[in-house]
């Protein structure tokens, strides 16, 4: 525990008294002003002071790297730097063309095909639940009416975050608005991060406990500035944060950007090599935007960020950009799967967190080598069959995003042996080699004078 955090323990201790509404940092609530909230003001503008003197004392919140600095790249490049690999990829609100935006299934997704965070939109509820939903108003993705901050958790919770085109009717219809410790069970189950973006939190260190408490704090990163990260980086030193560039922006100042941010994203024109190598100067990523030029341009903007020297990239297709990085899923095929059980099923999934790869086709048959088809499995990465699993033989072929599997396949027939010869070590072929070698090498003897 850091001495900071220590003294917020000492001075926020529960102590006896009536007294309540006590907002964030024990800040007093329209109906008054309680006794134990004294301590936690003066936490508070100790904090300010820190926030608006101290934040170049700050520690960095990247790893130690031993780059040394050249501020002559800064303005003339040369050759772009060769940003980190394997790159990091962020799903911006889990990815929005393989499921619902902002749903556990987006985000379950993004997992599968092994994004490294998930991008999320926090936002807190009138009875203090944590959500996450793009917009405050729950009208576009859920038909609903009314605002997240102003409506109590029951009510969110009865939503459907899938009342929008293209999903009506899916099978994603309905999905209900995800609470962040779902999500943070999520990624803690897959050992990924989180991409914090926190549009509205009156608790922030209930919020910030909470990712500690699952474990997210040293692989996830925030979106935040000003006051609440001196505060969170005063109380959680390892708390990482991210930062979008504006317009103006010079190497200089981005570099001294790094001592607090670890991971820079924006728009990608708005990086340059130039800025980009400032950036790697100071121990930090770049994460630009691959989507902002329309979907059917992302892994062509994903590839244009990385010949720049970025480090991966923020996307809204976590399959495109699997593909575009030429690096295959390791895949199992399997009956069944821990959320998607029956009899008949057999599902795709990731070989590493058992997540489930949607819209993949899988061709099955009989053992019996009757009836052989295929179909496109399903969100938990399942087909049905007509029968008992064990009876079919099931397979992917694999393509640019997933190695080929399979499932009870029958083995092929060896192939008869004499017609095949072995190409082993002691075989036909080795010895004919050694003997054609002393042929010739007898007859260059003959011939040499």
């Amino acid at each position: 525990m850091t001495i900071a955090r220590k003294i917020y323990s000492s001075l926020t201790a529960r102590r006896p008294s009536s007294a309540h509404h006590i907002g964030w940092l024990g800040c007093p609530t329209p109906t008054g002003l309680p006794v134990t909230a004294m301590p936690r003001l003066l936490l508070s503008a100790l904090l300010l002071i820190s926030a608006s003197t101290g934040a170049a004392d700050l520690p960095k919140a990247s790893e130690t790297c031993d780059r040394t600095v050249n501020q002559v790249r800064w303005t003339e490049v040369g050759s772009p730097d060769l940003g980190r690999r394997p790159a990091l990829v962020s799903a911006h609100r889990g990815g929005v063309t393989l499921a619902p935006e902002n749903t556990l299934w987006a985000y379950r997704h993004a997992f599968a095909y092994g994004m490294d965070f998930v991008e999320i939109d926090v936002r807190e509820s009138l009875d203090g639940v944590l959500y996450s939903m793009h917009d405050d108003a729950v009208a576009r993705t859920t038909g609903g009416s009314g605002n997240i901050s102003t409506m109590l958790s029951s009510q969110i919770d009865a939503l459907n975050a899938a009342n929008f085109e293209p999903w009506i009717g899916s099978e994603y219809d309905p999905s209900p608005v995800p609470r962040l410790d779902d999500i943070l069970a999520l990624a803690r189950d897959s050992q990924r991060g989180i991409e914090f973006d926190i549009k509205f939190v009156k608790n922030y260190l209930g919020f910030f406990q909470k990712v500690q408490d699952y474990g997210l704090m040293s692989r996830s990163y925030f979106n935040m500035s000003g006051f609440t990260v001196s505060l969170a980086q005063l109380l959680y030193p390892e708390l990482r944060v991210i930062y979008n560039l504006g317009d103006g922006e010079t190497a200089q100042s981005l570099y001294d950007e790094t001592g607090r941010s670890i991971i820079y994203g924006s728009a990608m024109d708005k990086f340059t090599p130039e800025l980009i190598a400032a950036i790697h100067d100071g121990c930090s990523y770049v994460l630009p935007h691959s989507y902002d030029d329309g979907h059917e341009y992302e892994a062509a903007e994903f590839l244009r960020g990385l010949a720049m020297g970025a480090d991966g990239a923020q996307s809204d297709q976590p399959d495109v950009i699997r593909a575009a990085l030429h690096a295959p899923l390791a895949v199992k095929l399997a009956p069944g799967s821990a959320d998607a059980a029956g009899s008949n099923r057999v599902c795709l999934s990731n070989a590493e967190n058992g997540l489930g790869l949607p819209g993949k086709t899988l061709r099955y048959g009989r053992r019996d080598g009757t009836d052989a088809t295929e179909a496109r499995s399903d969100r938990y990465g399942c087909v049905s069959l007509p029968g008992a699993v064990q009876d079919y033989w099931a397979r992917f072929t694999g393509d640019a995003t997933a190695v080929a599997a399979q499932y009870n396949a029958p083995e092929a027939p060896t192939p008869p042996t004499a017609t095949t010869p072995a190409i082993t070590e002691g075989g036909s072929l080795p010895l004919l080699a050694s003997l054609l070698y002393l042929l010739i090498a007898a007859l260059r003897r003959r011939t040499l004078p």
